[in-house]
């Protein structure tokens, strides 16, 4: 599979049974769910800023506050995890292999510093996918 054609390899099946699987498919998923419990805790913790956001018309209606700031940090950040997610997935389902290793070590990175400022946060779900993602591809030694 190494020097394969991604084009050629061929994907998963949709009925194949799960207990086949390896436990690597599933890593785009965890990224997804990851940015939508993200995106739905900004929403629910920061209603009231964003609703003021809303009311004040969007345009430019950050400004100062605190509140509108973690607020729209909440919403693009669980977008953004949504979208590498879904790309995790199907590069997972296309080439039928773990995600890169400098991708698991870039969010084992990215997670540190974050726990660094913010200890008491999701960062440590971030740390996790990191390293299993980073390991995952190590147990696969043709995909770096």
């Amino acid at each position: 599979m190494d020097n394969q054609d991604p084009k050629t390899v061929e994907p998963e099946s949709h009925g194949a049974s799960t207990a086949n699987r390896p436990l690597w498919r599933w890593q785009g998923w965890a990224l997804v769910i990851t940015g939508l419990i993200h995106t739905v805790f900004g929403l629910v913790a920061f209603r009231s800023a964003l609703a003021d956001l809303a009311g004040d018309g969007l345009l430019n209606a950050v400004g100062e506050s605190y509140e509108r700031h973690t607020a729209v940090w909440f919403l693009i950040t669980g977008f953004v995890m949504i979208l590498l997610g879904m790309l995790v997935h199907h590069l997972n389902r296309t080439l039928g292999r773990p995600a890169p290793r400098w991708l698991g070590w870039g969010l084992v990175v990215l997670a540190v510093i974050g726990l660094v400022l913010i200890p008491a946060s999701g960062f440590w779900l971030v740390l996790a996918l990191g390293f299993w993602y980073a390991l995952s591809a190590q147990s696969n030694p043709t995909h770096h």
